[in-house]
């Protein structure tokens, strides 16, 4: 390629020099041309050779979870913009699937979350949408349809903006009549489960960083899956380990998940090396971004120990 680009050159100068004299001017036009083609048909060439050595070289790998930086560093002697596109043209023809910022799987795409509230909370949704509060319904009645042995009785998780607690509450008891309780330790819940029939309403006040990741009052599969991990580890809710075990596994190897939206959930909850962990037990290795801080032994053994 680089001899045919300096025999372009010269018929380049070639070409200034014979600008007066048009049937020289127009074949030494055409020889351009052909040169110019030939660099662009080699160039494809070695594209192509370049994107299947790069494939092959994911493919090789254990789990198909790549960071962009991981495939740059792969290929230091290539240029980082030619890697760019092929990773763009990869993405775009599915060979490679986006799964979050600079995140990349092997591993298909994965089924859409199956996410879906009862009509009752679907009621208290609305109810709190018109009266203004800021909220998130999280936890449990998100991830419901990966519950394996569905309780009689159901605690629901709602977060409101802090301060907002006794107003939502209030909305809550009066519009659609449930029983709530507000910021409740394990053990008000449990023994509320224990004198009260019905499904309970966990009301907690937490500060707005905490009711990101929604959409419509609705927490997205990953924040839900934090939220959840984090109110049972810390024991703020009755939930049965075993459980939660389940949920995760069925989740995070057969959902499509955005990993980043998840670790940056994990983060605000400071549990990013418990989620790690997880992963990494689940054996989704997301490289490079796995490896940015320590795992020590955590609350996170405690479910992973019930994986199967």
């Amino acid at each position: 390629m680089l001899k045919e680009i300096e025999q372009i050159k010269i018929k380049l100068k070639e070409l200034e020099k014979y600008k007066s004299e048009p049937e020289i001017a127009k074949k030494l036009v055409k020889e351009i041309k052909r040169g110019l083609n030939r660099i662009e048909k080699e160039a494809r060439i070695q594209e192509n050779r370049l994107e299947h050595e790069v494939l092959n070289k994911l493919k090789d790998k254990k789990k198909g979870h790549f960071t962009k930086r991981y495939i740059l560093q792969m290929f230091q002697n290539q240029p980082k913009d030619k890697l760019n596109k092929i990773i763009q043209r990869l993405v775009k023809t599915r060979k490679l699937e986006k799964i979050g910022r600079g995140i990349y799987s092997m591993d298909g795409v994965g089924e859409e979350p199956r996410m879906h509230i009862s009509e009752s909370m679907e009621k208290i949704k609305q109810v709190l949408k018109e009266q203004g509060v800021k909220f998130m319904i999280t936890g449990p009645d998100i991830v419901q349809e990966y519950i394996n042995l569905i309780p009689k009785r159901m605690f629901h998780l709602i977060y409101v903006a802090r301060g907002s607690g006794e107003w939502a509450h209030e909305i809550i008891e009066k519009k659609i009549g449930k029983k709530g309780l507000i910021n409740p330790s394990e053990r008000e819940i449990r023994n509320l489960l224990f004198h009260y029939n019905e499904d309970i309403i966990i009301i907690r006040e937490v500060g707005e960083t905490s009711i990101e990741y929604q959409n419509e009052g609705i927490a997205t599969i990953e924040k839900a899956i934090v939220d959840l991990y984090f109110e049972t580890t810390r024991k703020r809710i009755p939930f049965d380990n075993t459980e939660l075990a389940e949920i995760l596994q069925n989740i995070l190897m057969r959902t499509r998940i955005d990993y980043s939206r998840l670790l940056r959930a994990a983060t605000r909850r400071n549990i990013y090396s418990e989620i790690i962990l997880i992963l990494r037990t689940l054996n989704i290795h997301i490289a490079e971004i796995d490896m940015l801080r320590p795992i020590k032994e955590s609350k996170a053994r405690e479910i992973i120990k019930y994986f199967r």
